[in-house]
């Protein structure tokens, strides 16, 4: 209506009929603030269903962070437990030195093993002369 008003000045309009331009900006202001309000609804939804899970998050943290730390120590008491039961049963000169290769360790091993195997089982089973020897 207001166009029509600055087109044609002379055209006696009543005041209940005519706008100004402020009627307009409030129109749109009102649209922009409905926009809004629409946003600010759709964060807060948002926002309240991330701290339902994050509530339900640490809920299952509470009850598996402590079931966890319980295997955690069952753990560290049974790798303790196997250090001691093997500590006796490999005998020193057999241990493995980890700061050295694999072969070079194996070799040394095989070196020491095998006569003593040898000499274990030739009383018990009658091994040929190649077999002895090699």
């Amino acid at each position: 209506m207001s166009n029509i008003i600055k087109r044609y000045p002379n055209i006696n309009v009543p005041k209940s009929h005519q706008t100004s331009g402020h009627e307009e900006e409030a129109v749109s202001e009102r649209l922009m603030v409905a926009e809004l309000k629409q946003k600010i609804d759709n964060l807060e939804g948002s926002l309240r269903q991330v701290e339902e899970e994050n509530t339900l998050l640490r809920k299952y943290n509470g009850i598996f962070g402590v079931e966890m730390d319980k295997l955690y120590e069952e753990n560290k008491a049974l790798q303790v437990q196997n250090e001691t039961y093997f500590k006796g049963q490999i005998p020193d000169e057999y241990a493995l030195d980890y700061d050295k290769t694999f072969v070079k360790q194996s070799d040394k091993i095989y070196k020491k093993l095998i006569p003593e195997l040898k000499k274990l089982m030739s009383g018990h089973y009658n091994l040929l002369v190649t077999q002895l020897s090699n």
